[in-house]
């Protein structure tokens, strides 16, 4: 398998709209700029990227319940048991904009 660089959004799309007049199938987007540039212009080409939900979630299965209070309690006592480990992502995440909150 070969990868390639992410492009330009505007020259991916470009060469999706040749090779999609040209009856070729397009090169595969390799990032997210170049995804949601060619969905923006070729809206009807989508499902060549994207699987449609049903499909989605019978490959990947159901996205999991957000956290509830008992497993943010699970959480909290995981990272204040293993100050060791977990400390310093902890300090970093306090030290960084934002961080009271994110604490």
């Amino acid at each position: 398998m070969t990868t390639r660089a992410p492009m330009d959004p505007t020259v991916y799309v470009g060469l999706v709209g040749e090779d999609l007049a040209a009856g070729r199938i397009p090169l595969d987007p390799v990032s997210p700029c170049e995804l949601h540039a060619a969905i923006q212009a070729f809206p009807g080409e989508a499902s060549r990227w994207q699987a449609a939900p049903d499909i989605a979630e019978g490959l990947q299965g159901e996205l999991p319940a957000p956290m509830d209070e008992d497993d943010q309690a699970k959480l909290v006592a995981t990272l204040l048991g293993r100050a060791d480990v977990f400390g310093p992502v902890v300090a970093a995440l306090a030290a960084s904009p934002g961080g009271a909150d994110a604490v």
